[in-house]
């Protein structure tokens, strides 16, 4: 017999193990060196089918749903170590400089002029060992979960792939087109999406201590968070995503101790993305740029308009990313990548782009309908609280309440076509100012 509550402690250890590896990897000789081991006692096919047996205990259901989810991970550790090592290879020397990791490659390619053309021909000769590892790595994992289901019929949809998801996608893109949206290229689209013209009012710099004040303190009583991954400060968009990665951990964090964490938190938790896009969102409330940038009401709403452009290139990267998960196990599948990003930016990308620009994301559906749903929230919050909602006690409470509910109360609802409208019709307020 199994000690649940001794099974649902040592899955919190790992499950937070395995998200702080996941936010700061790191590749030495071709591993990911900060991974913690994954035992198989938590990572078993057959300790989920037996914990499946006590079903009618929510305690077991919940560890089943992380044993299954690990088991999965632990299959596939490989496969994405591949992937982090081949990001982290140097490529041939290029523009007279020594070699460089593919990172680098990435900014290249983003770039215009001779840099842009040499960076593509490095692409076209090298880019393929990451190309191939990242789909290797994602048909991998959809045979692992295929395995999984086969094994526990009654895992939950959200740990599957689903083509739900992928039609809210291709509605999003068909939305974003009647906006009027002219196409461009990808690397238009990442500029427009770094929102470095809506600078104005920002610290200068990206720092732990500066996120946390503009967030406020209310959202962070009695939680003791992690330090933010900050990305580098290319502009509004680079406040946007510290934002949501606070959201995520926070969310991640803020549960009833007195809740085993495997009924607090379930594996894919929409919990999470839906929060991280909550607060990624701040940067769009007029309120919020005159409160914490000490801006104008007027001098607020035009420059979340301007942010307003910046959101429609997130909405229309967040589809693509979820549209590529596809192609990974397609056969000719740089042709269907050059044709899918035609169809999205106006000009086909070359197809040694594939799984580089941008990367293979297996949470691209997750995330997608995250902030579909958040945006939802934000309007309900906004219609309760009003605009400074994020400054308001008791929509801060409610937002705590919710995260200290265990799952089978919250009741997580799927995204719905009703969350696209939604969210271009926000998306069109914001344009208009």
């Amino acid at each position: 017999m199994f000690d649940l509550f001794e099974l649902d402690r040592e899955v919190r250890e790992l499950a937070a193990a395995e998200r702080q590896a996941r936010r700061t990897p790191v590749v030495l000789d071709g591993a990911w060196d900060n991974a913690p081991l994954i035992p198989r006692k938590l990572s078993s096919l057959e300790t989920a089918k037996e914990l499946d047996r006590l079903a009618l205990d929510p305690l077991a259901r919940g560890l089943r749903d992380w044993v299954a989810m690990f088991a999965v991970e632990r299959v596939t550790k490989d496969d994405r170590e591949e992937v982090l090592a081949a990001f982290a290879a140097t490529y041939p020397t290029l523009a007279g400089e020594e070699g460089f990791a593919s990172a680098r490659l990435v900014r290249d390619v983003l770039a215009e002029g001779k840099t842009r053309e040499l960076a593509l021909r490095a692409l076209r000769t090298r880019g393929r060992q990451v190309g191939d590892a990242s789909a290797r790595w994602i048909e991998r994992r959809q045979e692992a979960l295929r395995r999984a289901r086969v094994a526990v019929p009654s895992l939950p949809d959200r740990l599957v792939e689903s083509s739900k998801e992928i039609q809210l996608a291709e509605q999003l893109l068909d939305s974003l087109r009647t906006l009027g949206r002219s196409p461009r290229t990808f690397a238009d689209d990442v500029r427009v999406a770094l929102a470095r013209e809506a600078g104005d009012g920002w610290p200068a710099h990206l720092t732990p201590r500066g996120v946390a004040e503009l967030l406020g303190p209310l959202m962070f009583e009695g939680v003791v968070v992690g330090r933010p991954r900050l990305p580098p400060p290319l502009g509004a968009s680079s406040f946007a995503m510290a934002f949501a990665n606070v959201g995520e951990d926070l969310a991640f964090r803020d549960w009833d101790r007195a809740t085993p964490f495997t009924l607090a938190r379930a594996p894919a938790d929409p919990l999470i993305y839906r929060r991280a896009a909550l607060f990624g969102l701040l940067v769009l409330e007029p309120a919020f740029h005159q409160k914490r940038l000490g801006m104008s009401r007027q001098a607020a709403r035009e420059q979340v308009q301007k942010l307003g452009h910046a959101f429609a290139a997130w909405l229309a990267q967040s589809a693509f990313r979820l549209l590529l998960l596809p192609l990974a196990t397609t056969s000719g599948r740089d042709g269907a990548f050059e044709e899918l990003s035609e169809r999205i930016y106006g000009r086909p990308m070359p197809g040694a782009a594939f799984t580089t620009l941008p990367r293979l994301d297996p949470e691209a559906a997750a995330r997608l309908t995250g902030l579909l749903v958040a945006t939802t929230d934000r309007a309900t919050l906004r219609d309760r609280f009003d605009e400074d909602w994020f400054d308001n006690p008791k929509a801060v409470l409610e937002l705590r309440h919710e995260n200290h509910q265990a799952t089978l109360v919250r009741n997580e609802r799927p995204a719905s076509p009703t969350d696209v409208v939604a969210t271009l019709a926000r998306l069109r307020e914001t344009l208009d100012g």
